[in-house]
């Protein structure tokens, strides 16, 4: 197609005019047409495109992040470091466009002359700003701090210095700089307020002056304003104030500064503000004013509400009005509530409805409705952790309050269960759990030992019935079990389960008439026409119901159960020494429960009744003078001093030389104590400098002195263990070899519990382990010590002791009554063609071999005699072959009481 002369030539003007924007729109030259080409490459290129980027990015951010309405909700949705990463390819993105067209676009040469400036390019730092704005909303405060100092720096005359400063507040609230950002929004504040009186005062001023000035006063006058804009300080960006204050609120609402946050709040709503923007700040300082308790919350709700905003606000605002709706009327509200269970549209938040009912009915003093619509809460609510969490702990709370500490456990421990780990009373509620599960625990305690204790007092027909007595509970209980099973087979082949309702227990099927006919004819099919008679199942009608279970189920562990013996070999009476342990746990128990309900649950009443028994029941041991000694305490804060003086009477004349009696005597006693331990601690730091120089023998002296003259000292056991220590070093001289064992051995048998026992037992073991390799390699002893290997319990039974059986059932019936986790197996095997040998077995070593060893040493039972009658000992699986090889049982028993026995 022929173009036009006229056509031809705006062409060539529109290629002349971009040849000479390519050719001369440089960077270095200040002219009018370059800083416009420029600006605006500046602006689009990189402000515009990469705010639109930003904010697009954020608003997607924003739809897909769930509110927590059980906080105060933030002024800002600002990404945390989990979800900020989401956000990393936009944000870096938009930098990277902003520092392609800084690179490409800044005029940051200086004009010599009055009128130079660092930057011609106007958008240069908004493009800068916008960098620092990525990194902020990445999370990289330290790089968005960089960019915001910089622009404060650089453009110290342009108004975007405000905004820098804004953006650096901002940041330093991110990294909890509360008081350095508090500093910076206020001077903003400041200087905004002292902007707008400088702008009173020209506008003042303007009115002043004459319109009529001479031609040269005006060149003049024109001149000097070129000079006062040069010299002008930056005026303030407009909007920036309505930023400000919601900032200012988010500050004071992280650091609970409620009162200032609430000024600054009412400050913002006050400001011109985005209408959904404004929404959630009234929404904002209504739960701030519900979290006071204050009156106004329930109003500013229901402006929240008039103010249509989105579903899930607007039904939070309806259910927080409730909750905080103070007046005597509550009518309407609960109606309007209930009103909202019949909308299908609410039923992921019935849970949330029932909770505000139940505050509704509780705040009427209506308890048990409170309770019923807690409980449905919990029951509705399925996905909402943090609602089913703020029920359970109300209803938790109420059982709490009321001293039903069995109630408010049960909700505590399932509240743990589902409580997130970032809720704000995370750490409280897990304190107040393990507070009453160590309670219940104390209480457990009691309850079994005291019905053990009483059962063992009863005369033994009485035992026997109460015996009998859950003997026929659990025959019944299993009959009951085994008609289910058939039921539910019957069930499974018949489809019955199809016929009812989803909801509909297949237990409850016998009052569904329709169920009932389909089941009496399927009877019939199977079982044909039945005598009506009881266990119409029995083929044999002479067995009994028992030998029937036992047979269906194949189950020994069900004969046993009911068995007399099965609970006669569980009860303790007649064996002093598990009694006396049945006992010392109990009075422990009731100590402890004492403690638990003084100290933790500030309950002085129920540990009165604590204190009361166990100093009743147990004195005078030292938990029961103690419990004395809390009495006293307790009544004497009371003000109830014939109490206290009572007890204290009673512990300063009966028990004079406890710790208590001169506690109450001398009320420096403790502060005595204390310059004691400060006296020996002094004492033991010079023992142990003189350790550290290798003076070993003066240690020993040192440490001989107190295990032999006070052991009362507070580091006995740690001399104790220096002393070995200080043997160990000049064991080299095999005279002392053995003075290292004796001091190892004394550290392990007299400093249990302590936490030099362990360190101690193991370099004897150590040490045994070593002993036995040298004699065994000497010829000495074929038996080698070894800590670490598994081992056996073994009861020598010699050809003459008479029927092996008896005892080792005895040893059989003990490990399943006190061992049962162990898994423990009993055999005999013959050592020789006559004797014979009981192995219990196994335990993984040798600390765990004599603890049953020990157990059973001090029997007081069935076994209390085996020790004097037969020679028992430990043995390891090698020494053992070796035993079996060698059959020097003597030989064995040496190595024993040397290298087991303490």
């Amino acid at each position: 197609m022929q173009k036009s002369p006229l056509s031809i030539l705006f062409s060539l003007i529109a290629l002349l005019i971009g040849g000479v924007i390519l050719t001369h729109c440089s960077t270095e030259k200040d002219a009018f047409l370059n800083r416009s080409y420029h600006d605006v490459t500046a602006k689009y290129n990189g402000y515009f495109n990469a705010n639109e980027l930003i904010n697009e990015s954020l608003f997607q951010f924003r739809e897909s992040r769930e509110e927590n309405y059980y906080e105060i909700i933030p002024v800002y949705q600002y990404p945390n470091s989990d979800e900020s990463k989401g956000l990393y390819a936009p944000m870096d993105t938009a930098a990277a466009k902003c520092e392609i067209v800084i690179g490409r676009h800044s005029m940051p040469k200086k004009k010599v002359g009055r009128y130079s400036k660092s930057e011609w390019c106007s958008w240069i730092d908004d493009n800068w700003i916008t960098i620092g704005w990525s990194q902020f909303y990445k999370r990289d405060f330290e790089s968005a701090m960089e960019k915001f100092e910089y622009i404060e720096k650089q453009y110290t005359k342009n108004d975007i210095v405000y905004s820098a400063k804004f953006w650096k507040a901002k940041t330093l609230i991110e990294i909890e700089d509360y008081f350095s950002a508090e500093e910076i929004l206020l001077k903003l504040i400041e200087k905004k307020n002292e902007l707008d009186e400088l702008e009173k005062e020209e506008k003042l001023n303007l009115k002043k002056i004459k319109e009529k000035l001479s031609s040269s006063k005006k060149k003049k006058r024109k001149k000097k304003k070129k000079k006062d804009d040069d010299e002008r300080i930056a005026g303030f960006p407009k909007g920036l104030e309505n930023q400000i204050y919601p900032t200012l609120a988010d500050l004071y609402i992280r650091t609970k500064e409620y009162n200032k946050a609430i000024d600054a709040l009412n400050k913002a709503i006050s400001l011109k503000q985005k209408r959904e923007f404004k929404t959630r700040l009234i929404f904002i300082l209504a739960q701030i004013y519900h979290e006071l308790k204050n009156n106004a919350a329930s109003a500013l709700y229901e402006e929240v509400v008039k103010r249509n905003p989105d579903y899930e606000m607007a039904f939070q605002a309806k259910i927080n009005r409730a909750l905080a709706f103070s007046g005597s009327d509550n009518k309407s509200i609960k109606n309007q509530l209930l009103k909202m269970l019949k909308d299908d549209k609410n039923i992921d938040f019935f849970d949330q409805i029932y909770y505000a009912l139940a505050e509704i009915a509780l705040k009427e003093d209506n308890r048990l409705k409170g309770i019923e619509y807690l409980e449905l809460s919990i029951e509705s609510s399925v996905n909402n952790a943090y609602q089913k969490t703020t029920s359970l702990i109300r209803l938790a709370d109420l059982y709490y309050l009321e001293r039903n500490y069995r109630k408010a456990n049960e909700y505590f421990e399932t509240t743990m269960n589902v409580i997130p780990k970032e809720h704000e009373q995370y750490q409280l509620i897990k304190a107040k759990n393990k507070n009453l599960a160590d309670l219940i625990q104390q209480l457990n305690t009691i309850q079994h030992s005291d019905s053990i204790i009483n059962l063992c007092e009863l005369p033994e027909k009485e035992v026997l019935a109460l015996i009998k007595d859950i003997i026929d509970k659990k025959r019944e209980e299993l009959e009951k079990k085994q008609e289910q099973k058939e039921l539910d087979a019957l069930f499974a082949s018949n489809d019955f389960g199809k016929t009812g309702s989803p909801g509909t227990s297949r237990q409850l099927f016998i009052w569904d008439q329709n169920l009932r006919g389909l089941g009496f004819n399927e009877f019939k099919k199977i079982w044909g026409d039945i005598k009506l008679e009881d266990n119409w199942r029995r083929s044999n009608k002479s067995a009994s119901s028992l030998d029937l279970e036992v047979s269906s189920t194949n189950d020994s562990l069900v004969q046993k159960e009911l068995s007399i013996d099965f609970y006669l070999d569980q009860l303790p009476c007649g064996d002093e020494q598990q009694l006396s342990a049945l006992k010392d746990s109990l009075m422990n128990a009731l100590y402890k429960a004492g403690n638990i309900y003084l100290h933790k649950l500030d309950d002085p009443e129920e540990s009165i009744s604590m204190y009361k028994r166990v100093s009743a029941e147990f004195l005078p041991n030292e938990k029961a003078i103690a419990g004395l000694y809390q009495l006293y305490i307790i009544f004497k804060e009371k003000n109830k001093l014939a109490e206290s003086n009572s007890y204290k009477s009673t512990i300063v004349n009966d028990y004079k030389n406890s710790e208590y009696a001169k506690l109450i005597l001398n009320p420096n006693y403790k502060e005595g104590q204390r310059l004691q331990q400060q006296q020996e601690a002094i004492d033991y730091a010079l023992t142990y400098q003189q350790y550290k120089n290798n003076a070993f023998h003066k240690v020993i002296e040192a440490c001989s002195e107190i295990i032999k003259n006070d052991t009362l000292n507070s580091f006995y056991c740690k001399y104790c263990y220096l002393n070995a220590l200080s043997f160990g070093h000049l064991a080299y001289d095999t005279s002392y070899k053995k003075l290292f064992e004796l001091a190892l051995s004394k550290t392990v048998k007299e400093c249990k519990g302590s936490e030099y026992y362990q360190p101690a037992k193991n370099l004897l073991n150590r040490l045994r382990n070593e002993q036995s390799l040298e004699a065994a390699k000497a010829g000495k002893s074929s038996f080698i010590f070894d800590n670490t290997a598994p081992h056996k319990f073994v009861v020598f039974f010699p050809k003459d002791a008479g029927n092996i059986n008896s005892i080792k059932n005895k040893l059989s019936n003990l490990n399943k009554s006190s061992f049962s986790k162990s898994s423990l197996k009993t055999s005999n095997q013959f050592l020789n063609s006559e004797d014979q040998m009981i192995i219990v077995q196994s335990f993984v070593n040798v600390s765990s071999a004599m603890d049953y060893y020990d157990a059973i040493r001090l029997n007081k039972g069935a076994l209390k005699t085996l020790f004097k009658d037969f020679s028992c000992f430990t043995i390891s699986e090698k020494n053992l072959s070796v035993l079996y090889l060698e059959k020097n049982l003597e030989s064995y028993l040496t190595f024993f009481n040397a290298n087991y026995l303490e």
